[in-house]
């Protein structure tokens, strides 16, 4: 039988190379089918050249060289039958092998080369509507030859009833339909009719820059599927929806440090000292939090995120966005507390000790575990001594760790100058024992006067009318009294306040009537005590507006008197003064110690 089906094959090919007047039709006759299976089904040993005979009217093949030949077989080979029924009926195959009741789908292989007849019979009330696939038209039978896998379809309908399709397009795309007559293109709607048991497929082909989304009704079972099929066994419905195609962009995030970022919407999720990336809708508004691990605090934000707040939010308008968060360690921080005792400065490396002057002190903090060194320098005619607290020795420098919330450190500068090597002196013998102030008309120039003080430790001198402008007889009355007591303490005492010297005019005048520091009347007369100004005519406008450089009266006299007495002069061991306001005086005072009353007029 394979012998004999293939010399039919090879005479077929050879009938229809023939001629244009035997070109080959579209399907065989069913006459020509029919006598070509009777010669199969008889088992008539044909050769090549008498089927040709029979089937063309006589003649031999050539073999080329002037005679005739016979073909010789070939191990057959198969090819598959796929056959899909619509609606009710029947598809028988010959040679036999396939018979299909539908609706169904058959499958069966025949030999390569083999001849085959599809035969389609109707169910009861049912109408033969035609084939599909590798078969078409209308007539009942369709011959193929398997020379490769073949798909058929044949349908079937109702007494010929025809069944509605309604296609609804919603956006830009297109809906196309086999077999043909569905052709649905932007935002529409058609349709077209098919016989009942028609077996419809629907191709659904967006436009450019969009994207198919999806099936509704009757195909809703294919989902986001391009494709769609059916039997018209009812009128149905369809929708196709297109949209824009969603541009999506990348948003990449690193993380320095310990800690996590994360996103809403949802999608970024990093952490510890990692990255992560996520794509999301181009225009999508992300917002990123970080969130320290323990131990940790954020730093802040780069790329396209800026600052130290905790949030940011980042808009998807390029195709690639990058973000960096950056945890850092918590730091703890310990304050260093520095007390100054004496006159001297102690600072600090790291920065940030500076302390000045005399027995003030100041602090910092620090990060914990710092090693904080400290130095000391001295003040003029002062020595460092010695540390104390976090610290200890005399070296001029230390080194604290700060290992506790709060560390203390004092610093401690003694005098080396005559007056300290002085006050020791005096301290060794109980000093102070006796003290002297003079305050009035006391002669310093008598041997008697200046023997009479020298039997204080401590002396301090003022309101001496023999005052010269610069001092010099004041510091010879000094000098006076210590070459008769070497180890006596010498001060210089002024009144800060004392406006006018009647009998010695000096800078004090000009600068009371520069600054107009004088108190004066409604009429803008000075306002005195007494009509000559005299020596304790007290500037009662001590407290009047200051001068171009910030000072009132007693603190620019402190500064003329340190000039005029004090500054330079290595007499004087110490330098007191106050800014008493004076007042009249109480009956009888013996200024002068001889018991006679010298309380007469302000004046005195």
């Amino acid at each position: 039988m394979r012998r004999r089906n293939y010399f039919l094959f090879v005479g077929l090919r050879l009938l229809f190379r023939k001629g244009a007047e035997h070109s080959p039709p579209q399907h065989l006759s069913p006459s020509w089918a029919a006598r070509i299976m009777s010669m199969l089904r008889l088992g008539a040993a044909w050769s090549v050249a008498g089927f040709l005979a029979a089937a063309c009217g006589g003649g031999d093949v050539s073999n080329g060289a002037g005679g005739t030949s016979n073909p010789t077989s070939t191990v057959a080979q198969t090819a598959p039958f796929v056959v899909s029924i619509g609606g009710s009926g029947t598809v028988t195959s010959s040679p036999t092998g396939l018979q299909c009741v539908g609706p169904n789908s058959c499958s069966q292989t025949f030999p390569l080369g083999t001849m085959v007849t599809l035969s389609a019979a109707p169910a009861t009330d049912q109408t033969f509507v035609g084939w599909g696939g590798a078969c078409s038209g209308t007539t009942a039978d369709c011959v193929i030859v398997a020379n490769a896998a073949q798909n058929v379809s044949a349908n079937f309908a109702r007494g010929g009833q025809m069944e509605p399709l309604q296609v609804t397009v919603g956006g830009a795309g297109s809906v196309t339909s086999n077999p043909p007559g569905i052709n649905c293109t932007g935002s529409s709607t058609c349709s077209h009719s098919y016989p009942r048991g028609t077996v419809v497929t629907l191709s659904a082909a967006p436009a450019s820059g969009n994207t198919f989304v999806g099936w509704t009704g009757a195909c809703s079972f294919a989902g986001s599927a391009p494709t769609c099929s059916g039997p018209m066994n009812a009128p149905q419905s369809v929708g196709a929806t297109f949209a824009a195609a969603v541009q999506n962009d990348s948003l990449q995030v690193t993380v320095g440090g310990s800690g996590t970022v994360t996103s809403s919407p949802a999608g970024i999720n990093c952490a510890g000292s990692t990255g992560c990336s996520q794509t999301f809708a181009n225009g999508t508004r992300v917002t990123l939090t970080a969130a320290p691990a323990a131990g940790y605090a954020f730093s802040g934000w780069s790329g396209a995120c800026s600052g130290s707040a905790t949030t940011c939010t980042v808009t998807m308008n390029t195709s690639t966005m990058t973000v960096g968060a950056t945890f850092a360690p918590v730091v703890a921080y310990d304050t260093l507390q520095v007390a100054l005792s004496g006159t001297g400065s102690v600072s600090s490396t790291p920065a940030g000790i500076s302390c000045t002057g005399g027995s003030t002190g100041c602090s910092q903090t620090f990060a914990a575990g710092t090693s904080v060194t400290l130095n000391a320098v001295p003040g003029t005619g002062f020595a460092f001594s010695g540390w104390s607290g976090a610290c200890s020795g005399t070296t001029a420098s230390c080194t604290v760790t700060m290992s506790s919330p709060s560390q203390n450190v004092g610093a401690s500068f003694t005098a080396t100058g005559l007056l300290a090597q002085r006050i020791a002196a005096v301290q060794a013998t109980g000093f102070p024992r006796r003290a002297a102030l003079v305050v009035a008309d006391f002669n310093l120039g008598a041997v008697v006067e200046q023997t009479l003080l020298a039997r204080f430790d401590l002396a301090m001198l003022g309101l001496y009318a023999g005052w010269s402008q610069n001092g010099l007889g004041i510091q010879a009355a000094a000098q006076a009294l210590k070459t008769i007591k070497p180890s006596i303490l010498v001060g210089n005492y002024s009144i800060l306040n004392e406006a006018y010297y009647n009998t010695y005019p000096d800078g004090r005048t000009t600068k009371l009537n520069a600054a107009n520091w004088w108190l004066r009347d409604a009429a803008g007369n000075m306002v005195q005590w007494s009509s000559a100004y005299g020596a304790w005519d007290i500037n009662i406008s001590t407290w009047a507006a200051p001068d171009a450089n910030g000072q009132r009266y007693p603190q620019w006299a402190a500064d003329w008197f340190d000039s005029q007495y004090f500054a330079g002069s290595s007499v004087f061991d110490f330098w007191y003064f106050d800014n008493v306001m004076v007042q009249p005086r109480d009956p009888p005072a013996s200024w002068k110690r001889n018991g006679a009353n010298q309380n007469s007029t302000d004046a005195d």
